[in-house]
């Protein structure tokens, strides 16, 4: 599977005619959310982890 990825830094294309947005939304029954780099995604969900961890 990690070989049919493209390398670090290349989108990945969906055929022109699907939303991203709307294909995950229907994968994953939610809103996604999409963020410009893999960098913000996960410290995105660091931050998410640590404040689900976080006593109140």
């Amino acid at each position: 599977m990690l070989k049919c990825l493209p390398p670090v830094g290349n989108s990945i294309q969906l055929d022109g005619h699907l939303d991203p947005e709307q294909v995950l939304t229907k994968v994953l029954g939610s809103d996604p959310h999409l963020y410009a780099s893999g960098t913000m995604a996960l410290a995105a969900a660091l931050i998410a982890a640590r404040d689900c961890l976080t006593p109140r």
